[in-house]
Order: structure tokens, then C-alpha cells, then sequence
């Protein structure tokens, strides 16, 4: 087996599912997102609840938690397990959607937690497969996996525009395309509106997101044979207002294009963007682009944050890059990460016994 050697002091790794899982996601998440600065948005609380309660019949919840003597929790992994009809598992990134996945923690950086997190990983494949998605490749999870070879990979180029946005700094090209689609907008002679929706329990979100996902829908029509659409409404009616909301852009009142953006401290990331096709011609996702990146400059990522230094697109599909580099993006890399059975050279040591002391209170005990 290749990869960071465990030291005697490596922490251990337990694991959590079902309904405890939803439990430890609602009451013991929240401290560990606040205790991570390097955490994203697409490891909120409400996010992965919300992601939880979305799994289809035949799945849950699975956490790998890693404990050390010293700090308790040293960082978690959110997973889902599913079983299939021939009695295998498959693991899964418990929020399919999110853009960047991994552990979260204290510790979630650290070497020897990625060593054992990988291992842990490596042995639920004995029961059938595991596919992780959107793994930062520069994380150290990221970097233990791709440094085994029973590991398979693929890569996916991620951008981030830095913010404020320097439009002279563009190529030539580029700033050209803008020019003429600002023109080509104005000419058409439209009302042109942009809002800010806030998430949360308020009305105008929920309406916001309702138009996102009918936006989605129609950009992007259901293939046959595709599982259903995501319920956005519910998936993120748990993040609050001051952590999320959904940019729309509206010609004579009606909505064309939408982009939910998710915050943490001075960053933004786009999650979810959509336009309406019969508006194409007037480049409407681009529009909305450039006033979300005014809006964010002017205004920062939420009324608690006034500053935003960076709007982050994610990862990238090949028909997506000459979209995002008109934008002068940094680029980075994320990796899926595949293992469909356990090669007998790669098994970890055996896990410790399933019960979880809580540091906090060293008299409970929690049955895992």
C-alpha cells in the first residue's frame, strides 16, 4: 500500500449512519464547520442536512468520523450509502451537487487524518464500490488518494475569479465579446433588472429558487432514463439568509437567468446556474454574471460580510472553459476518485470498536 505511512498517534476512525448520522449532522456539524476556516459553503450544515433528507429509498447517511486523544474530533467526512439489488454497497459524497467535497475539521488538513480517512475508504470497498466526487486534487485527501495506485482518478479544471474584477486586465479578445454583449443588450431596448434573493424562510427566496429550477429545467431537459430533478426548495430552505441566495436577472420583469451562490466569509461560489434559452441570443448568463460580480464587489458576499475577494465557478466541463476563461479565472483542480473492489494488499488495519466517547462528556457514550 502507498501513501502516508499511519504513526502510532494517527487518529482513529469511526463511523456513523442513519438516523445518529442525521443527528450528529444537526447538533455536532455546525461546531465543526465553525472550528474549519478552510471549510466551503458545500460543507454547511444545512446544506448536508438538506442533501440528507433528499437520499432516495435504499440509502443514508454515512459520517467517518477521525478522533484523536488530543482535540476529540479531528475531522469528519460526509457520506452516503447505498445499497444495490445485487447486495453491494456504493459510497457516495453524501451532497452530490457540491462542488467541493472532503473532510471537515480542525484537523481535515493534516496528513495522517487523510491516511486514515483513506483507509476507511479503501475498506468499504470490500462491500462493493466507492466513488467520491469533486475532491480538491491539492487537498490532503486528495493527494492520498491519487498517491494510490488501486485508486482511479479523473480530473476536472476548476475556476475562480479573483475579485474586484479587473476588466482591463482581460485579453483583448475577451474584452471585445463583453463590449458587444453589453451593446447588444442595451440595443434591445429591455428593462433590464438584477436581484439579490436571499435564502432562508422568506418568500422571495423560495420564489427564486423556484425559478432557478425552472430555468434548469428548461435549459436542460431530462434525459430519458435520468433520475429525478433535485427538490432545490427543500434542499436549501435550511441555509440562512446570511449564508446563501440566488442572483436572477429580469427583462421587463421576467426572469431569464438565476445563479444560487452560496458564502463563506470573503468568498462566493456559484452552485447552480440557468438561463432562459429563448433568451440566448442576448447572451442573459453572461449578463447576470458581470452584475453578480458588480454586486458582489459593491456590496460584499452578504450584509454581515461586506467584502467578497473571490467568485468561485467551480468545476468545469470541457464546453465550459471557453465560457469561464473570458472571466480571467485562476484554475484549479478537482478529482473523482473511483475504487470498485479492495485489492488484499490495500485492506487498512482492522477499525477500533464502534462507540464514540464524547470528549465533552466523558461519562456518555454514543453507539455508533
Amino acid at each position: 500500500m502507498t501513501g502516508t505511512l499511519r504513526s502510532p498517534d494517527s487518529p482513529d476512525v469511526y463511523t456513523v449512519t442513519g438516523p445518529t448520522a442525521v443527528e450528529w449532522l444537526a447538533n455536532s456539524w455546525p461546531d465543526l464547520y465553525r472550528r474549519d476556516w478552510a471549510a466551503t459553503p458545500y460543507a454547511h450544515p444545512g446544506w448536508l442536512l438538506g442533501w440528507a433528507a433528499h437520499l432516495p429509498p435504499g440509502s443514508g447517511p454515512l459520517l467517518l468520523l477521525a478522533l484523536d486523544d488530543r482535540l476529540g474530533i479531528a475531522a469528519a467526512l460526509p457520506l452516503a450509502r447505498t445499497s444495490r439489488p445485487d447486495g453491494t454497497t456504493l459510497i457516495t459524497v453524501l451532497a452530490p451537487a457540491g462542488e467541493y467535497n472532503g473532510p471537515v475539521g480542525p484537523r481535515a488538513g493534516g496528513h495522517d487524518v487523510a491516511a486514515v480517512l483513506a483507509d476507511s475508504l479503501t475498506a468499504l470497498a470490500q462491500h462493493g464500490a466507492v466513488r467520491l466526487t469533486n475532491i480538491p486534487l491539492n487537498s490532503a485527501l486528495g493527494r492520498e488518494l491519487a498517491a494510490r495506485p488501486a485508486w482511479r482518478h479523473t480530473i476536472a479544471e476548476t475556476a475562480v475569479v479573483l475579485l474586484p474584477w479587473d476588466r482591463a486586465a482581460l485579453r483583448s479578445s475577451d474584452r471585445r465579446q463583453h463590449d458587444r454583449r453589453d451593446r447588444r443588450l442595451a440595443a434591445a431596448g429591455h428593462r433590464i433588472t438584477y436581484q439579490r434573493a436571499r435564502l432562508g424562510p422568506g418568500r422571495a427566496g423560495a420564489d427564486a429558487v423556484r425559478v432557478l429550477e425552472r430555468l434548469h429545467a428548461a435549459r436542460w431537459p431530462a434525459e430519458d432514463g435520468a433520475g429525478p430533478r433535485p427538490d432545490w426548495a427543500a434542499i436549501l430552505h435550511r441555509i440562512p439568509p446570511e449564508d446563501g441566495f440566488v442572483g436572477l436577472l429580469l427583462l421587463d420583469g421576467r426572469p431569464v437567468a438565476a445563479q444560487l451562490v452560496l458564502t463563506r466569509y470573503t468568498g462566493a461560489y456559484s452552485a447552480l446556474a440557468a438561463m432562459d434559452p429563448a433568451w440566448s441570443h442576448l447572451a442573459v448568463g453572461h449578463a447576470l454574471q458581470r452584475l453578480l460580480i458588480a454586486d458582489l464587489t459593491a456590496h460584499g458576499c452578504t450584509a454581515r460580510v461586506p467584502q467578497c475577494n473571490r467568485l468561485d465557478l467551480g468545476p468545469t466541463r470541457p464546453e465550459q472553459r471557453s465560457y469561464k476563461s473570458q472571466y480571467g479565472p485562476l484554475w484549479g483542480k478537482n478529482a473523482t476518485f473511483a475504487l470498485d473492489s479492495t485489492p488484499a494488499a490495500e485492506l487498512p488495519r482492522p477499525a477500533p470498536l464502534g462507540r464514540y466517547h464524547n470528549p465533552e462528556n466523558p461519562e456518555s457514550t454514543e453507539l455508533l
